[in-house]
């Protein structure tokens, strides 16, 4: 890795992170000698340097102090970035006269386009420099409550000094040494959806402690954002028509609400315009039962209707006006079947990806199909929720496509797959794009996203283990409590149960129960959480509504939720961090009782002066404090 030479009054300093990569440059630029910056100074731009990342050629922008750019409408530092001839991040950088003794930094952005990721860098008293990717949109959009999910409002960051994805160069240990010799603040790319923008920085200041203090029950309980059924909220993949009875216990006492499954077409229309729901009613009875109901998906092709060359493949995308007017005819049909029932409706599975939409994913001819069906149902029956969409990953671009299509603005609902081999909570900033891009296109803050199928195989975290299972039940309990917390209306973990044994297999490792239908640990992380709710300790499965809040934690990585009702509260509390433990500083009662995701009691680290001290791990996912 090169470096960017920095030279000024005799002062040379290098700065590791700047520009690695691209050679050695000489800017001139000032140095200075603490953090703080309002940006009022009329010699507030000397003090920064802009840096394209040219080790990935094709970035532009700047950076500049504008006034009415501020928090208050004064002066404020605006950097701009244009990767629409590639390059894959913008940065800004200050350097220091002498280390700066800190714990950390904060400041204001405002305008964060979604999509990208926000870069932060820190290089310490070795010159070993750290990135970090702070989630922006937590506080942009779900503390703010921002239905949409834009982030256009001042959103404040933390940034510690013990926060990193990657680091390099200098003492190369991944530990902060002595002070801070340099920082910046960037745009990454991210997903690249929206190629250009700016992003306004405002009010650094340095954090002089790295304690994380919050009061999850009192002052930092946000306001409530929803009222009703957990249950209401998840669900679970399951690969069964004919009711399996003893799974579908297993799936209630979890806590889920509603199972997603396919409703394959040419098992319901086997003769044109004749329809038969025998053998999904006899599943639809068995969920009715448990008080349970049924995302059912619209698919694949029917041969009846058969558009496509050769000899007939269900995974044959429709392509003509017939084929799509009989799948809407089949959507009616099933949805006229199961009014009044909890039943939804999903538009085909996956069109964005080859596997499920032959020849190849065409948004338009989706968006037709998911035209089509929408409105031969909302012209006759109203109470069965359509939901189109159910795009593979955050697919921002494909669905933008669907949505020029006329017709869909006033859709129920948009469901994707969000998939990753990363954290559950990197879902918040790509959900926030996907959100920003469907208000664009249908002029609607409303349009509910659903995360329609998602889930982490063991395989991942080592193959079929109790230390792999471990961390596959802590991820499906963070994924289910991040989607909660950015107001995600449906949940569904894939799948039920592993679909086989082979531990080099996917498919094989996505299940809460093994093959052999055998609770996996992540079956009993999520019945943790439904068990804990307040007013269910004793097994009172009558208690069924609850009132949720976010907290305020002021840590980009630390995340909390609290469940109430006239029973009692429950707050879960997690984190991201990927590197060890967190400690979190809360008000301490003697009424307080504390689990962990499996509803094991655990002990706080301490309790003192009125405070309570817990260890939250990513691996080991949230702590539960009861009330």
């Amino acid at each position: 890795m090169k470096q960017l030479t920095l030279k000024t009054a005799g002062l040379l300093w290098l700065v590791a992170f700047v520009l690695p990569g691209c050679g050695t440059k000489t800017v001139e630029v000032a140095f200075i000698s603490q953090v703080n910056e309002d940006f009022e100074r009329t010699d507030a731009a000397a003090n920064w340097v802009f840096g394209n990342g040219p080790e990935f050629p094709g970035a532009m922008g700047n950076f500049a102090v504008v006034a009415g750019r501020g928090r208050t409408n004064s002066k404020g530092g605006l950097l701009a970035f244009n990767f629409t001839g590639g390059g894959n991040y913008v940065i800004a950088t200050q350097a220091f006269s002498g280390p700066v003794q800190l714990k950390g930094i904060s400041f204001w952005i405002s305008g964060f386009v979604p999509g990208t990721r926000l870069l932060v860098r820190l290089t310490d008293e070795s010159d070993q420099t750290f990135q970090y990717f702070p989630t922006v949109s937590v506080g942009a959009a779900v503390r703010a409550g921002a239905a949409a999910g834009t982030s256009a409002g001042w959103v404040q960051i933390h940034v510690h000094l013990g926060d990193w994805d990657s680091s390099w160069e200098g003492a190369s240990d991944g530990v902060f040494h002595g002070g801070l010799k340099a920082w910046g603040i960037g745009v990454e790319k991210g997903v690249q959806y929206y190629k250009t923008g700016e992003m306004a920085i405002d009010d650094i200041s340095e954090m002089t402690s790295a304690e994380i203090a919050f009061d999850p029950f009192g002052r930092d309980r946000l306001p409530e954002f929803y009222t009703g059924s957990v249950s209401e909220l998840i669900g679970v993949n399951i690969h069964f028509i004919r009711p399996e009875t003893k799974l579908l216990d297993l799936a209630k006492r979890a806590g889920f609400g509603f199972v997603r499954m396919d409703l394959f077409w040419p098992m319901v229309e086997k003769s044109a315009s004749q329809y038969d729901f025998s053998e999904y009613d006899l599943l639809m009875r068995a969920l009715e039962e448990r008080g349970m109901g049924a995302l059912f998906i619209l698919d694949y092709g029917n041969p009846l209707y058969y558009d496509g060359p050769g000899g007939f493949n269900d995974k044959w995308g429709p392509q003509t006006a017939a084929t799509r007017a009989a799948y809407a005819r089949f959507a009616l049909a099933a949805a006229k079947h199961y009014s009044g029932r909890k039943v939804m409706l999903e538009v085909w599975n996956e069109p964005n990806v080859p596997h499920f939409w032959l020849p190849a994913p065409h948004p338009a001819n989706y968006g037709l199909l998911a035209n089509e069906a929408y409105k031969a149902v909302k012209e006759e029956i109203a109470d069965v929720p359509i939901i189109v969409g159910a795009a593979s990953g955050c697919d921002a671009a494909f669905l933008g496509q669907v949505f020029d299509v006329p017709g869909l603005a006033n859709v129920d609902a948009v469901s994707i797959h969000p998939y990753r081999d990363r954290a559950p909570e990197t879902f918040v900033q790509e959900r926030i794009l996907v959100q920003d891009v469907l208000r664009r296109k249908t002029g609607r803050s409303d349009v509910p996203l659903y995360s329609g199928e998602w889930g982490y195989p063991s395989t991942m975290f080592g193959g079929r283990n109790e230390a792999a299972w471990k961390k596959q039940a802590a991820y499906a309990i963070r994924l289910i409590l991040i989607n909660i917390l950015s107001r995600v209306p449906k949940t569904v973990w894939y799948d039920l149960k592993d679909d086989g044994s082979n531990p080099s297999e996917l498919e094989h490792n996505f299940g809460l129960l093994t093959e052999n239908s055998a609770a996996k640990p992540a079956f009993n992380a999520v019945k943790t959480l439904t068990d804990l709710l307040p007013g269910r300790e004793r097994g009172d499965t009558s208690i069924n509504s609850w009132t949720i809040s976010a907290v305020e934690t002021r840590a980009n990585d630390v995340y909390g939720l609290v469940f109430q009702n006239e029973r009692g509260r429950l707050a879960a509390l997690w984190t991201s961090h990927a590197r060890g433990s967190v400690e979190v500083k809360i008000p301490d009662s003697n009424s307080y009782r504390f689990f962990n995701l499996f509803g094991d009691s655990v002990t706080p680290v301490k309790r003192e002066n009125g405070f309570c001290f817990l260890s939250l791990n990513g691996e080991n996912g949230p702590v539960y404090v009861k009330y």
